[in-house]
């Protein structure tokens, strides 16, 4: 599934693409850093295992580039992508219920609030006194 860029650097097709099992191809410069990437963020996700990113001074060569792509490429590319789906699913009415089935579902929340807890406490600044 195509993913240019959005209104800003991330778009809701990325996402949309994911959750429709389709392997997203990233057609932005601005992408630099995606939610809960290996590497310096830390996080689980891998996403040259399960993303065509393509340059923007490419975007001319496009079906060329995913033609090259081997079908065994592609088929680890999907296997991986049914994987770490259950990332980017947020729970129902922000409901966790203790069953195994909906604690996958929780899964993205779950990394966001782990995300902000390892993020450290800025300092309190006292309010200057009224005068």
């Amino acid at each position: 599934a195509l993913c240019p860029a959005g209104w800003s650097h991330w778009s809701p097709r990325f996402y949309d693409a994911i959750i429709a099992g389709a392997i997203p191809v990233i057609l932005s410069d601005e992408w630099d850093v995606l939610p809960f990437s290996q590497g310096s963020n830390g996080g689980p996700l891998a996403y040259e295992r399960f993303t065509v990113r393509v340059a923007e001074k490419d975007i001319d060569r496009l079906t060329e580039i995913l033609l090259a792509i081997p079908p065994e490429r592609e088929a680890q590319m999907r296997a991986e992508l049914q994987q770490v789906a259950k990332y980017f699913i947020y729970p129902k009415l922000g409901v966790i219920k203790p069953d195994n089935k909906e604690k996958t579902s929780a899964l993205a929340l779950e990394m966001i609030m782990s995300a902000l807890a390892k993020r450290p406490i800025p300092p309190v600044i006292p309010a200057s006194p009224i005068r």
